[in-house]
Formats: structure tokens, sequence, C-alpha cells
């Protein structure tokens, strides 16, 4: 067995590059080298970074379309394809498919007979800027492999008469526009939200591999007639003919997009970002929603389009009836991403992405409507001081809003209290505590102040509650809040408090109040909501998973996945499944485990391209290879080595649970490091757990508050000294000229320094999780061990 193939290293390698090059993106150019030295050192890395930067910086003179492009030779030759039978090196044309600003796209047969789409750069428009244009697409593309996004096959130069023009050869769609499939389905609230989630699932993907689209639009999603997946097809050189995707062309403008589907910034002329693509996305969304585009070039001259996009805001979105009772929410989404500033959107495509999917699912999404309490937000904003009470007392006003509402209710008996206060109630409550938790995020507060403010809500909650009566609404918003609160205060949430003891409570709380509300009147979102608050309590990070929690959560949110779409309860089932593995491995029920294992591969087998399932069912092959370590070596090692590629593949598909599937990647090799001692080169195994451990590392990094990843990231130290002690006892012994006593001093010195680096970076407002303490405990028998073999007392 070999530590890594050659592929995945490179996978790896380009994922590390990016990682930095997003990075680096936004840094002044004299600052770029210094910051590339200190990343990456002098070596493969390090030049990677650099052409990629040369490569964006080339990108911006030339992806936003410049006035060449709107010379009148080129628009001579648009659509005046080759004929079909041509020869394309190994490539047959049969057809045009389709013609853009600067090329063709033609249906092609492959030498093995399969068909292709192959797109052409036109003659008259080689010009140096163009092809490198064209040259940056293929290489962006290169980088893209996502089940959402149309692959690329194969590029090269075709000998014209006019001279060598570029192709690329790309996965041939048969299929209909998004908007098209979901108008001749009459696809149900749930599906299309699912649908158009896997379409986020892959812009995401690309942002994350550094490419910004720019220019989406329906007419570049196709959905597979035979498979009903989406497909972004496009990614900005050859446009299908589309009417209604004019290229915005003014005198002295270089913009770039379709106008119905533009942000505000590019209509104005500005740079677009990732922010673009979410306001695009929330465009399209309301296209789905609306059956109607949010902005028609209907019997509209462009240059007035263009400033109704960059001035204006879409006509008020109703949702229909398909959603039911989250007709409100879908609104709100949809009008969170296509917020004016880009900053009022969401700041990733994963995070519409993860509020699709929870209307689908009967969960709450992550925004809530502007109201009372989101303008004195605002205002305490703008004046906000630099030290550290003011931001206490910015939070305090935010409950002494929660104060007001109280004294509303004093003031309005059962009998005069009207759905509009009810109403303003509810959505005080839910404002209160998402600001909330924001602001406790964004300023890092120091840990007192943080705790007095929490203790200060939870007074506040406890006496809306008490003044709440039995209201359902009311109660219904409370054990959101509740919920919210425990997630702050204990749960895995970045910044949590690592109060476990205070966050059980909560959570529990949260759980009566779902129990009460599902007792008088069952509905999916509660019950989802009562599985979200077991749920919670199972999995609370610091504490043991309690099994019998996590099968009430499990059994809660069966219910419930037996009253839905085929395609959403097979998204609950795969949910549930994932808790009880949890909750299996840490009940340490091996035969349970192999069940829900073969359970959830069947779920990916079913779904190929679902990101999700493809972590879950990496996560429980990796805690069943740590359980069957200690007992069946052999069997512990192929479950680690198919978690290997599993784990692989989720990483290669993207989406929100990207980072997780790259813990279980580094932890995995880690346990196949130990696992394999005595079988593969000592030098090997270890150079292969290092790069496991500095992988786990960057994520701890990425976000310092993030007390999850931190605890995530001491557990993968604990294994990685046990492997040390495996490794450095193994028969037989093989060292390639290192001794027993090297590889254990070797692994102990690793194990020092990277505890070390965890203690200095730790912020002072972060407590640390309960379990953490257990793991540094256990570190530490481990250690002493390493040094006993170190000084040559453990040689065997």
């Amino acid at each position: 067995m070999s530590a890594l193939t050659p592929a995945s290293e490179q996978f790896l390698d380009d994922t590390r590059a990016l990682s930095i090059l997003a990075e680096l993106i936004d840094l002044p150019g004299d600052q770029r080298e210094g910051a590339i030295r200190a990343a990456c050192g002098e070596g493969p890395l390090a030049a990677t970074v650099r052409a990629m930067l040369a490569a964006d910086e080339s990108a911006d003179q030339f992806l936003d379309e410049p006035p060449i492009l709107r010379a009148p030779g080129l628009e001579s030759t648009r659509g005046q394809g080759l004929s079909p039978g041509t020869r394309i090196a190994a490539y047959r044309l049969e057809c045009l498919r389709g013609s853009g600003s600067m090329g063709d796209v033609y249906e092609a047969q492959a030498p093995g007979g399969g068909r292709v789409a192959l797109k052409l750069l036109r003659p008259g428009v080689a010009l140096r800027e163009l092809r490198r244009r064209f040259e940056f697409e293929i290489v962006a593309l290169s980088r893209l492999q996502h089940p959402n996004i149309a692959a690329l096959l194969d590029s090269g130069e075709f000998e014209s008469q006019e001279g060598p023009r570029p192709y690329m050869v790309m996965e041939l769609v048969e299929g209909h526009a998004i908007t098209e499939h979901a108008r001749a389905r009459n696809l149900g609230g749930p599906d299309l939200l699912t649908l158009f989630a896997r379409v986020c699932d892959a812009v995401e993907h690309a942002h994350r591999c550094g490419v910004i689209h720019r220019d989406l639009k329906p007419a570049n999603i196709l959905v597979q007639t035979a498979t009903g997946e989406p497909k972004i097809v496009d990614f900005g050189v050859a446009r299908g003919v589309d009417p209604a995707a004019t290229l915005a062309s003014l005198p002295g403008t270089h913009l770039i997009g379709s106008v119905p589907y533009m942000s505000p910034e590019q209509a104005a002329g500005q740079a677009a970002d990732t922010r673009s693509d979410v306001y695009a996305l929330g465009a399209i969304l309301y296209e789905l929603v609306a059956e109607r585009p949010a902005f028609s070039h209907q019997g509209v001259a462009l240059p007035e389009l263009i400033r109704r996009v960059r001035e204006q805001g879409p006509p008020t979105l109703r949702a229909s009836a398909r959603f039911g009772s989250r007709a409100r929410d879908v609104a709100l989404v949809v009008s969170h991403a296509m917020a004016k500033r880009p900053e009022g959107r969401y700041s990733s495509v994963g995070q519409l992405a993860a509020d699709l999917r929870a209307i689908a699912e009967g969960r709450p999404v992550s925004i809530r409507p502007p109201g009372l309490w989101s303008v004195a937000m605002s205002s305490a904003r703008r004046h906000k001081s630099r030290v550290v009470m003011a931001s206490v007392a910015t939070l305090c006003v935010m409950a002494s809003a929660v104060v007001a509402i109280v004294h509303v209710m004093d003031a309005h008996d059962a009998e005069r209290r009207s759905d509009q206060l009810i109403e303003e109630i509810v959505r005080g409550t839910d404002v209160f505590v998402v600001a909330l938790n924001q602001r406790m995020h964004a300023e890092r507060q120091p840990l007192e102040a943080r705790r007095a403010v929490l203790e200060a809500a939870r007074e506040y909650l406890r006496r809306v509650e008490t003044r709440a009566g039995d209201d359902p609404r009311v109660l219904e918003s409370l054990a959101r809040v509740y919920l919210e609160l425990g997630r702050v205060v204990g749960g895995t949430s970045t910044g949590s408090l690592g109060q476990t003891d205070e966050a059980a409570e909560l959570f529990g709380a949260s759980a009566r109040m779902y129990e009460s509300l599902v007792t008088s009147g069952d509905t999916d979102e509660r019950r989802l909501g009562l599985a979200s608050a077991l749920e919670e309590s199972s999995m609370m990070a610091g504490r043991p998973v309690a099994p019998e929690i996590a099968r009430r959560a499990a059994a809660h949110i069966e219910i419930v996945a037996s009253r839905v779409g085929a395609a959403q309860a097979a998204e609950l089932r795969a949910h549930a499944l994932s808790l009880l593995a949890a909750a299996a491995a840490h009940a340490g029920d091996v035969n349970s485990l192999r069940v829900l294992e073969v359970q959830l591969a069947e779920l990916c087998a079913a779904e190929p391209s679902n990101a999700d399932r493809w972590t879950s069912l990496g996560q429980a092959q990796r805690f069943l290879a740590e359980m069957l370590a200690i007992t069946d070596r052999k069997a512990a090692h192929t479950i680690a080595r198919a978690c290997r590629e599993t784990t692989l593949h989720a990483i290669s598909l993207g989406g929100p649970e990207r980072d997780v599937s790259t813990r279980n990647f580094a932890m995995n090799e880690v346990v196949l490091a130990l696992l394999s001692a005595g079988e593969v080169p000592a030098e090997e195994l270890i150079r292969s757990a290092e790069q496991a451990v500095d992988a786990t590392r960057r994520l701890m990094t990425s976000d310092l508050h993030d007390n999850f990843a931190r605890s995530e990231y001491v557990h993968v130290l604990l294994t990685f000294a046990t492997a040390g002690e495996r490794i450095a006892v193994a028969d037989p012994p093989a060292g390639q000229g290192l001794s027993r006593s090297d590889i254990a001093a070797r692994m102990a010195r690793k194990v020092r320094e990277e505890l070390a680096l965890a203690d200095s970076n730790r912020p002072p407002s972060l407590a640390p999780y309960p379990i953490e303490a257990d793991l540094r405990r256990a570190i530490q028998v481990a250690l002493a061990r390493l040094d006993a073999i170190a000084a040559g007392r453990g040689e065997r």
C-alpha cells in the first residue's frame, strides 16, 4: 500500500495552492511575493501559486469584454459555421449548436463514437487578448471537476485557412434550460429548491477553485433529460442563441453578462466577485419561483434595462402555493441573494444552498426578515465604539428591544393581542438571537462580556416565555431561539463558549417546547425542529453522543420522511443514518455501524453527485476503521482504504461539508499509517501522517474561533501519537535508516510543536470543550510512551 496515489497528491496540491491563492488575491501587488514565501517557501507549490496569480492578473485584463469584441468585422462571422463532416483533430463535426460573441459550439463525434460539444474560436477574433481569454477558460475548466458542471474533455488548436484557432471539447449535455424544465415538470417546492441547491453546489465548487462565472443565466444551466441532473454548460466563451441574454455593449462600457441576471455592480461597470454570482443565482431563482424574470427585457431599451438593474429592486416576490407555509422564507432567501449591495447578500453560494435545503427539509433558514430590531442593529453598527464596553452596550440595545416587547405584552391582555402583535413578537425574538449570534462572532468579545450578554438574553427570553401564554406561534419561535442559543453556548458552532452543561439545558428547553407543539399540532417543521434539538443534545461537542437521544431524533426524521416526496425523503434519511452512525461509533456498537455504513453506501450509489451523502459515508467509514483497528486489523485496513476513496470523492464534489470531508480524509490517513506499521516503510508512513496533521491544522487556523475544528485537531494529534508508537515498535522494523528511537523522538516532537501552536493561537475569549482536556490527557500518556521508546526503554 502506498500513502497517496499521484492523482490524489496532485489533487491535494492543487487544492492547497487554490486556498493560498484565495488568501493572497486581495493583497497589494508588492506584498504578494513575501506572502507566497511565507505560505509556501520555495518549490513547486510556490511556483504553482505564482502561475495562478499571473493567470488571474491576466484574466482581470481580458475577462471583461473589451471594446474590440464589438468591432464590425467580428459580428460578420457570427453563426457562419464550418460544414458538417469537417474534422478537427480526432473529432468529426455534426452540426452547429450555438454561436456567441467570440466562438461557435458544434455537436461532434468523438473517436469512440460518442457525442461531444466542441467550442471553436471563430476566425477574426484570434487576437492575442481573446486567445488568452479562451485559454484561461480552458485552464479554469480543467480545474473544475463537479458532477453539475459540464466536463472539459480535450483542447487544442485547429489549423484552419485563417490560421490556428483554439478549441475545447466538452461533455455534451442533452436537456432543457432549468426554467423550461421546472415549468414542463411542474416541480413541487421542495424538489425545485433541492434541484437548484445542486446548481449552487457547482458554483460554490467553482468559487473554491478560483473561478467566478460572471454570466450565470437559465440558458447556461441545462437539466439533463435522461437523469434530471442540472449542468452548468458555459463559463463565458461561446453562447447559445438566447435573445433574452444579449450581451451589454454600450459605447464606452466593458460590461459582460446577461443584463436580466447581472448584478448591480456589474451593471455599473465595476468588478465582479463571488457575490455577483450569488446575485445572478438569486435572479434565476426569482424566475423559477415567480415564473417570470425579475427584470424583463421585453419592450425595454438596453440602457433603460441596465439602469433598472443598477438602481431598482425587482418587483416584490410572491411565492406560489407549492411552497406552502415556507413561501415567505423562499421570498426572503431570494431577496437576500438579490440585495443591491454585495455586503447585503449571502457571503457565499454555499450559504444560499444551505438555506434552500433548509426550506426543502422543513428546517429554519439562517436569515430573518428586516424589522425594528435589524434597524436598531444597523444604527448600533454605525455608531459603535472601539472599546469592549461599547460592544456590550450595543448588544444590550438588542436586549432592551426584548424588554420593549415584554412591556407591550404586559399592556395587552389575551383578548386584545392582535395577530400583528404576535407576529412582531415572533419576528423580534428570532431576529434578536440571530443578530446576537452574528455580533458575538464578529466582535470577538472577551469571554466575560459574551457570557454576561448571553445571560441577559436568556433572562429576557424567559420573561417573554412567561408572558407569551400558550400561543403556538410564539412558543415555536422561542423553541428555535433556545436551540440557537444552545449552539452558541456549547454546541459545535464557530465561536461556541464551550459551556456544554448550560447548552444541554437550552437544548432541553427547546426540545420540551417542540414536544408540546408536536402534540398539539403535528407539522413537518415542528418534527424537524424537535429532531434538531434532540440531535444537538446527542451530538454536543465535549460530551459523549447519547445513542438513545439520537434514535429518538432519527425516529422523528423518519416520520417526516414518510410524508414528503422521494427526493426530500432520501435527504432526510441520509441525515438520520449519519446521526445514528455517530451514536453507534461513540457507543462502540460495531455491528450497528457496519449496517449503517452499508445503508449510507446504498444512498450514495442512488445519487453519486450528492456531496452530503458521501461526506456522511466517509465519516461512518472513518469511525468503523478506528473501532476495528483494535480488534480486526485486516478489516480495518480494508475500510480505511475505502474511506480514502470516499472522502476524496466527497472533497471533489465540493459543497458546504467539504471541510468535514477534508478532516475525515486527514484523520483516516493517520489511521492508515497506524494500520500499515510494519508493512510500509516508516518514512513513508510518517510523512503521510505529518501531511494529514498539517491539513487539519490549516482547517483549524482558518477560523481560530471554531471550537469544534480545534477539538478535532487535538483528536488527530492523539491518533498521530498512537500511530507513532505503533510505527516505532513494528515488527519487522522498516525505518529506512531510522531507528526506533529516531521514529519515536520525531513523532513526539511533532506532537509537542503542534500542541504549542494550538495554545499560542487560541483566542482569549475561547473556552476549550471539556473533551479537549480529556484528549490532551490521553496525548500526554502517549507522549510518555514515545519518550520511553526514544530513550531506549520502550524498544522490544
